[in-house]
């Protein structure tokens, strides 16, 4: 779920981006073609952070946290590390003190809450653009899981967006209002998927056809990584202090790149688990394709961390992420560095 509310926060924020990097100098081609490498790092990232808003979310992919980047850059073949658990690239650096639980989700049927995600982000375009402020966003949504709802091992559930806007910031590049008129068929947009007491996501679906295509072929790419959309946990009981690793590969939108994240509890009260996230995002160098240019990516890299809450009984909980991407491309003859920064904070209501 956090990949699908951070994409769509790059994907509209993108809209936007052209046009400021058009004004910002004479390359458009190659402004444009670096602000699309932004927007996918963006998803990418939010992916790995993926962890924040869905899961309570990871509760923080996606929700979605991680630990210390010291701690979650550890070997996980170090001491203390278990074999993979069976999730795909789920590892146990530490099982965490005594007592320990079974950490899974068990949403009652009929379940519905409303949540409100505001993001604010920024971009150094270097040379060809210098630093540039996106006007904050704000997004209304709700996620209901169905009330007939008798498996309890596969939760299926309804994610809308009721409002999408873009609200004037100081500094920022243009105004809300150029972003804001073309995201009207972002409204009221509609995600489907089911939950699996271990953060699993299966079936996972986007309505996004009277979306501009520039937020659409941003999404596309969240059908590839919809298991990154909620925090994973551990098939094994944990406890505080534990520890788990989850790297992926991930493709979105052409970008080929390799997420590690890194949970640690904090604290387990009754069906609240507060976690801390780290993840580290790199890319390779490779040719992508995107909005109709393509660039050669010379490197990519991005660390983020995020705090988050989360109720076994829910799928939102309060969450707050940081994340950085550098990266350098080369388009229409012309290199262009790049570097994003971007806070998010997910608040049910």
């Amino acid at each position: 779920m956090r990949n699908y509310l951070v994409s769509l926060l790059c994907a509209a924020a993108l809209v936007g981006c052209k046009k400021a990097d058009k004004a910002a100098d004479g390359s458009g081609s190659a402004s444009g073609s670096a602000g699309s490498g932004s927007a996918v790092a963006g998803s990418g990232s939010g992916s790995a952070g993926s962890g924040s808003a869905g899961s309570g979310s990871g509760s923080g992919s996606a929700g979605s946290g991680s630990a210390v980047a010291g701690s979650g850059a550890t070997d996980p073949g170090g001491a203390g590390a278990t074999a993979p658990s069976d999730k795909g690239g789920l590892t146990i650096l530490d099982a965490g003190a005594e007592p320990r639980v079974q950490l899974a989700y068990k949403i009652p049927a009929g379940t519905k809450q409303a949540f409100l995600l505001s993001v604010d982000m920024g971009m150094d375009m270097g040379a060809m653009g210098g630093k540039m402020k996106i006007p904050s966003m704000n997004m209304d949504g709700d996620v209901a899981f169905a009330a007939d709802g008798t498996d309890p091992t596969a939760m299926d559930y309804t994610l809308t967006t009721k409002s999408l806007k873009f609200v004037d910031t100081p500094g920022a590049a243009m105004p809300a209002a150029a972003i804001n008129g073309k995201l009207a068929g972002v409204q009221n947009m509609v995600a489907t998927g089911t939950l699996s007491p271990s953060g699993k996501v299966s079936n996972f679906k986007i309505d996004m056809k009277d979306a501009p295509p520039e937020v659409q072929q941003s999404l596309s790419g969240l059908r590839q990584s919809y298991d990154q959309m909620v925090t994973q946990f551990p098939a094994d009981p944990v406890g505080k202090g534990a520890r788990w690793q989850v790297v992926a590969e991930i493709d979105q939108n052409g970008v080929k790149a390799k997420q590690t994240a890194v949970f640690e509890v904090v604290s387990i009260e009754g069906s609240v688990v507060t976690l801390k996230n780290t993840v580290t995002i790199n890319a390779p160098a490779q040719t992508i394709n995107a909005n109709g240019v393509s660039a050669e990516l010379k490197r990519m890299s991005g660390t983020g961390s995020a705090d988050l809450a989360i109720d076994l009984t829910k799928m939102i909980g309060p969450t707050t992420m940081t994340m950085h991407i550098d990266e350098e491309l080369a388009a229409m003859g012309q290199s262009l560095t790049m570097a994003m920064d971007m806070k998010m904070k997910m608040d049910p209501k």
